[in-house]
């Protein structure tokens, strides 16, 4: 959902678009083969994961997927791989990559990076406090902003790995466990 009336939705090789609700829709194709995780932030700007070449690279519109533009990540790597982005309507844009989390204040214009030692993570969000917490295969972590470390949540996961993560707007985490059970 972007916004007054208008809805995006990925595809294998592009993403169809309404400007009326859902009563009609246009397909735009991309030059790639493959999209993933498209969300649109409380601008209107829309971010997209697009398969090119051996990983996802994250790109921005700003007319309603018109055109599309490609954003480098501040100190990435030809291997880094962006595969998941999170927005919050009045928190910042998050782009999870296979070495860290970065993070945009304005659109995807600059970049603060957090490494996340525990392991690759697979999804961000916030608690109802507004901290950051980060689900990857090992669990759950919360960010300290005052000794800026990763805390361990994991009391009463009893998963052998983490599937996947959902931070709710009231506060909820939902995990999903995969592998053994300990």
């Amino acid at each position: 959902l972007c916004g007054d009336g208008k809805f995006a939705c990925p595809a294998d090789s592009g993403t169809y678009f309404s400007a009326d609700t859902g009563k009609t829709w246009i397909f735009r194709p991309y030059e790639t083969p493959f999209t993933w995780n498209l969300v649109s932030d409380k601008a209107g700007r829309l971010f997209v994961l697009r398969w090119y070449g051996t990983n996802f690279q994250l790109y921005r519109s700003t007319d309603f997927g018109d055109s599309w533009h490609r954003i480098i990540l501040p100190d990435s790597d030809p291997y880094e791989d962006a595969y998941r982005i999170y927005v919050e309507k009045d928190h910042p844009l998050f782009v999870v990559t296979n070495r860290r989390i970065v993070t945009s204040l304005d659109g995807g214009d600059t970049w603060t990076s957090f490494v996340f030692p525990p392991g690759r993570a697979l999804t961000v969000g916030r608690d109802t406090e507004g901290n950051l917490l980060a689900g990857s295969f090992y669990g759950i972590y919360r960010r300290n902003e005052t000794n800026v470390q990763w805390e361990e949540l994991n009391n009463g996961i009893r998963a052998g790995s983490i599937g996947q993560v959902v931070f709710t707007s009231t506060g909820s985490i939902i995990v999903s466990g995969i592998g053994r059970w300990f």
